[in-house]
This record gives structure tokens, sequence and C-alpha cells, in this order.
């Protein structure tokens, strides 16, 4: 017998054989939809040239440049081998610039790798296609062929060249060769948002012109629909897999986990999570902070600590805190206080490193027993089972970001929702504003978000049961929400001196939602650059959520969708994940670190819909088996959902999570890693790392270094027992001795890979 609750459909066809044809369709149908999306939107490459004026439009942009020479041959640069924005160990090769391509060499012909290149679709990324040379006036069409990379095309003096840039992912080039041989690159990086023109292959400061890029729609639009529709057709795919191993291996194991089972893994995991984080924070991240955030978060929880909210203004430039400012004699973070208020309680006790694990293990407890309120003990278990193993959470649970603390914020939120939901009650409506206050005033958009979506979703199901009663939750919600309000434009108040003005619009007023000009660091941004960083992010979560092979956890995610077997909150937490991929297109950066940290705290709405999606398959699968007559159908169907699912965790547990050791083996956080730090000068105790010296002034001239190594070692009031300062010229060194004439002075020498100090002065 099958548990009461699940009521299998079958699927469409008439019978087993037309339910496999109908679905083989969909799936081909899918494939074909992808590849005519992004043919009919590719970015559109216009060159042409009358001999001494090259005019080039890429994107809608155009640019007109003399030319000392004619150019004769025009030749696509070929990719770089094994080169992709993010690779099948997670790693975002682009932005780190930690490509390696000796490993991937090596990696590249095992069934593994080849297996992700076939899902991902690898030779339909970045490609040049439909290559048009004509006279210049258009009439005369000279040649047409789908160029081959390196393959130099002859064109005439006067020329009118057209080729289009299909999925672009990698920065891709264009060498314009003159008469003499030289080349004149055009290459478009959509990592970069640019286009730019060079004799280089790679930008240098000898590029003649450079452009945002991109602002056309259409092609992020069809790339980021190709995504989706490729995790579509390998969800069908893997309901085709399921259903035939289910009609071909009998029922062997028939087992149903109770709450009981929960309560004992939740035990044994929430364990493993410290266990793991505190692995992440100590032996990989050396218990600091490696991210610019994360160093401003620092700082501002040691303000706090230390019973400010503000620091005395510092001498000149030579304490930079990223992400800060000095304004009206003041000097603070932009951040609001939530994460920093957290990491104070630590510091306050000499385990800053710790809190984000607890918080992590908090928020863990909170969505696995919503989720066994929601759907009960097996979807409550599995989620469990994603959370504690998703290279996503470990390792952000090990840093010292707000993404954490805003999840732990934001379960409370969802938790109380759930039980609101079930049983209504005032206190249940207080602790979900609480929760949503308290992620507001640690990342503004959280509380926002879950508020509009799951929060809601949780009110709305309990609120016809309160009756009149419902007034009293209302009002105790908005007096939770009143007082987060006046907290928070407090604080503004404390930092800028106006409660409506934002101490992040003070840093930089770039830094705000929206398109536009005038927004952010590249100055810009567009819808169509919201659309690639929305595709990113969802490939890097592809990746990171559970470290399976691509695609498989947005599969997962679109199947209770597609087999139209939605349960209530299934909506909910689907519109949750909309509305972070919506809000984040409006953000001018894509923000990945550790994968889309962006998207952190929806991660409730990313597990729980992909431990729907197994049930989806279960139930699905069942059907089709009891339409064929086959006995035990629901069993069958679940043991085959449990083969996919351990092989799945398989592939996280075998490779993408000693992968992460690996890669985040002695991390520094610099683009390309950095030198490590002399342990006879730099110590390690329980609060992390300490300076080893006493009364002394430690001064480097390099930017980097100050600020990814020492900038988190200082104490704001600049009084502990070693300072840091960036010296980057004579003047900062002079003012320097005349603010610390009692100090011992080192400089900072590169020594065998490793930082060390050395007796110096200004």
């Amino acid at each position: 017998m099958k548990p009461y609750a699940i009521r299998p459909r079958s699927l469409p066809g008439r019978g087993t054989v037309g339910a496999i044809v109908l679905l083989v369709l969909a799936i081909v149908a899918l494939l074909v939809l992808g590849r005519l999306l992004v043919g009919v939107a590719p970015v559109s490459v216009e060159i042409e040239s009358d001999g001494e004026v090259l005019r080039i439009a890429v994107d809608g942009t155009s640019r007109e440049l003399p030319t000392s020479r004619p150019i004769v041959k025009v030749r696509p640069a070929a990719p770089i081998a094994y080169r992709r924005e993010h690779q099948i160990d997670g790693s975002d090769s682009t932005n780190m610039l930690s490509f390696d391509p000796k490993y991937f060499a090596a990696f590249s012909s095992t069934p593994y790798y080849q297996f992700q290149a076939f899902l991902r679709e690898e030779w339909r990324y970045s490609t040049w296609t439909n290559l048009e040379v004509r006279d210049r006036a258009g009439t005369r069409l000279l040649y047409v062929a789908r160029p081959p990379d390196e393959s130099e095309i002859s064109v005439p003096l006067q020329f009118a060249l057209r080729i289009d840039l299909e999925r672009p992912e990698i920065a891709r080039g264009i060498d314009l060769i003159d008469d003499t041989g030289r080349p004149l690159t055009l290459e478009i990086n959509r990592n970069d948002k640019l286009v730019r023109i060079g004799p280089k292959r790679v930008q240098d400061v000898t590029d003649v012109a450079s452009w945002y890029f991109p602002r056309e729609w259409a092609p992020p639009l069809a790339t980021l629909l190709d995504l989706l529709i490729r995790a579509a057709a390998l969800a069908l795919g893997l309901l085709l897999v399921v259903g035939v191993l289910a009609a071909l291996v009998p029922a062997v194991v028939r087992w149903l986990p109770g709450r009981r089972t929960v309560w004992v893994a939740l035990r044994i995991a929430l364990a493993w999570l410290l266990a793991a984080s505190w692995y992440v924070a100590t032996a990989l991240f050396d218990r600091a902070p490696h991210i610019l955030d994360a160093i401003a978060y620092t700082f501002q929880a040691k303000l706090i600590a230390s019973g400010m909210l503000t620091a005395p203004p510092p001498v000149n430039d030579a304490f930079p805190i990223p992400f800060s400012t000095l304004y009206q004699e003041r000097w603070f973070v932009q951040y609001p206080p939530g994460t920093a208020a957290l990491l104070a309680l630590g510091w306050l006790v000499h385990l800053p490193w710790l809190v984000q694990p607890l918080l992590a293990a908090g928020a863990v407890l909170l969505i696995v027993l919503t989720a066994s309120r929601q759907y009960g003990p097996g979807t409550a278990l599995l989620v469990l089972v994603l959370l504690v193993t998703s290279p996503f959470l470990l390792l952000t649970a090990g840093s010292y970001l707000s993404h954490v603390p805003a999840l732990f914020f934001a379960s409370v939120a969802l938790y109380a929702a759930a039980r609101y939901a079930k049983r209504p009650g005032v206190g249940w409506a207080a602790l979900a504003a609480a929760g949503l206050a308290l992620a507001s005033l640690t990342r503004e958009m959280v509380g926002v978000l879950f508020g509009l979506t799951v929060v809601l979703a949780g009110l709305m199901h309990g609120a016809p049961r309160r009756g009149h009663a419902i007034v009293l939750d209302v009002l105790a919600m908005a007096g939770v929400a009143g007082a987060a309000v006046g907290l928070y434009l407090a604080y503004n108040a404390a930092l800028t001196g106006d409660p409506f003005l934002l101490p992040r619009l003070v840093v930089d007023g770039r830094d705000r939602y929206g398109f536009g000009t005038g927004i952010g660091f590249y100055n810009e941004h567009t819808i169509a650059s919201g659309l690639v960083n929305t595709e990113e992010q969802l490939v890097s979560l592809g990746f990171y959520l559970a470290g399976w092979p691509f695609g498989f956890s947005l599969a997962m995610m679109l199947l209770p969708f597609l087999t139209w077997r939605l349960r209530r909150w299934d909506v909910s937490y689907g519109l949750l994940v909309l509305a972070y991929l919506v809000s984040y297109a409006a953000y001018y950066y894509h923000g990945i670190a550790f994968g889309p940290r962006y998207l952190f705290e929806a991660l409730p709405a990313f597990v729980i819909l992909t431990a729907r999606g197994f049930a989806a398959l279960t139930e699905s699968a069942s059907g089709w088996l009891e339409r064929a007559g086959l006995r035990d159908g629901w069993w069958r169907a679940r043991q085959a959902t449990a083969v996919i699912a351990l092989a799945l965790f398989a592939c996280n547990a075998l490779y993408f999570l000693p992968r992460q050791a690996t890669l985040y083996a002695d991390y520094v956080g610099l683009p390309g890693g950095g030198p490590t730090l002399d342990p006879a000068i730099i110590g390690r105790d329980l609060a992390g790392r300490t300076p080893r010296l006493d009364n002394a002034l430690v001064v480097t001239d390099q930017w980097w270094w100050y600020t990814m190594y020492f900038a988190a070692l200082n104490c704001p009031r600049l009084d502990c027992p070693t300072v840091f300062a960036l010296g980057e010229n004579p003047e900062s060194r002079t003012l320097l001795r005349c603010m610390f004439p009692e100090r011992t002075w080192y400089d900072v020498v590169l020594r065998g890979g490793e930082l060390t100090f050395l007796p110096g002065g200004p």
C-alpha cells in the first residue's frame, strides 16, 4: 500500500508508449526552441571601412575610428581552451583569475567532464556565426560562412562585414589586420561590461576605444531563456529515466521516515554542519575576512564592540576600509547594523568567526522545522540533507558576510509564518514581523522580498481562522515594523546626520538599484546587463547549490511546475525565487563569491523546491506505472528516485566538495591568489589573526595588501599594539610619522612568497 496522502496522476498520452513518446517529443521541442531563440537573437557586429575610417557597430552602439593603414584581413580569434566563466568545479575563473588550463586539460577527457560538457552544450557557447563580407555599397556578396577561428579572411579596401556572436559567455575577439600584418582587436566582454578596440588581445592602456556592453536586451534574454529551457528538458529527461528505471527494478526498499527520524538526523546533521563550517572558517579562511564587504563588516563590528557607531577621523588616506567614508568628521561603514551587531558579540567573547556557523545551524534548524510542518517528515529530511551538504551554505557560513545573519532572521520569519498558517496567533504574527524587521536591518532587501512572498502567504493562510482577532495581529506586526523603521532611521541619523540619507549613498551615490547612466562602478546599468547578471547567477547556483552536475539543481526546482504537482507553499517559494531574480537584475553587479551570494537568502526556497522536485518525480513516475498495470508503482518510483538522488549526492561528496577544499586552501581573496603571512609576525589565537608586535606602526605602499591582509586587524581608534597603515607616497608616510612618533616603524616586504615586516621609516 502507498501512503494515503499520495495521489499519483498518470502522464499524458494514450498508455505507456504514448507517455514515452510525448516526453521525448517535448524534450526535443525544448532543445530546438532554445537553439532557435539564440539563433534569432545573437549579438550582431557590423564593421565597415572606406580605407581611411573604420565604423564599428556592436549591439546597437557604434564608433568611428581613423585608420593609418587599410584593413586587408579579418581573423576571428579562437577562445582559450577549456575557459568558461564558471567551471564544473564551481570556480569563478573569470573574476578570480583562477583558471588552470593544465588541470582542465588533464581532466577534460574523463567521462564526468564530458558528461557536464554535454549537459551544458559547451560547443555552443560564445561562437561566431553567420559571417558575411560585402562591398561597402552592400550590393555584392564577397564571402559568406560560419567563420572558423584563427582563419584569415581577405577583405577589399572598402568593405562591409557582418558577423553574429551567439550565447556570449567568455570574451570573444576579432582581429582586424592591416596591410603591414599588424592586428587591431575588437573584443566583446560581457563579464567586464565592455566592448574594446586595441592593438592587443587583452585589455590594455593602449586601447583606442571602449564602450559599455550590453545594451540590447534581446540577446541576453535569449541566452537566459535557453538556459532555463535546457534545464526544463533535463527535468523531463529525469522523469523519463526514473519511469524506465522504476519499471525495470522491483520494489526492494519500503521505508518512510517519521518525525523521530528527522529529529535524530537533525542532531547528526547540525553537528556535521558546525564541524564543516568550522573547518571552512579556520582551515580554509584562517578565521579572517577575505571579501571587501566582509572586511567592512569586521571594522563595523569592532566599532560596535567598542561602544561606537562611528570612529574618529583617520589621517589622510592611510587607513582605507572598503565601503567606508569620512563624512562630517565621522568615519563609518555604509551597511545597516544587523550583521556588525552580531559579529560584535563574537568580538566581545573573542570568537567572531564562530558567529556565522552558529547562525547557519540555527537557520538550518528553522528551515527543516518549517518544511516538516508544510510538507511532512520525508520532505524535511531531504531538505536537511540538501542544506548540510550544500557548498553554497558551507562556504558562506565560514565568511564574515551579511548573508548568513540575514538568512537566519528570514528563517525566523518563515518559521513563524508557517506556524501562523496552522495555528494563527498574535505571538506568531509578532515573531514573523520581528524576523522580517531584523532581516531588513541586516540586508534591507531580504525583509521586503520574504515579506511580500512566503511570509505574506503564511499570514493569508491563517487569517481566515482569526476572525476579528486579526486586528491584534496587524497591530502587533505594525508595532514591530514601526520600531524597526525607527531604529533604521535613527542609525542613519547617527551616521549621516539625516535619517533619510543612507550611508550607502554617502559612500558612493552610484551604489543603487535601477537602470540608466551614473549607476555602479561601470557607471551604467541596463536591462540587458541585468539579464546577463541573472544568467551568471543561475549558472553559478547550478553548481554551488548542491555540487551536482550542471543543470540538475535547476531541473529539480522546475519539476513541480512542469509536472503541475504543486502544493500551495510551492507557489509561494517560486514567487520568492522570482522576486530575488527580478530584484537583483536591477542591481549593476552579479556579486558572485562562494556562489551567487545575492541570492543566498532565498536558500529555503531553493532547497525546498529541489526536494519537491524529487517528490514530483516519484508521483509522476508512479502514475505512469499504475497506468501500465505494474504493482507497487509508488514504491518502485520512490526507489528509482532515490537512486538518482544518491548518484547526485555522490557527485558532490566525491568531487565537488573535495575540490572546494582544494580551491579555497590558503584563500586570500585576491584575484589570482596572493602571498601568505609570516607566522612569526602574524600569529593565531581563538579570535583569529593576531599581530605579535607591540607599539608598532606597520606600513605598506600596496593597496591590495593593506586591504586584504591588514585592514581588518586594525582597531577603530587606531590605538591597538600594532597599527597598520597605507603609505602610497612620501607625503602620507610623513604624516604617519607625525601621527605616531612613538611607535616603531616597520615596512611590509615580500620574501619568498611571504609578507613579513622589516624596520624602516618614511
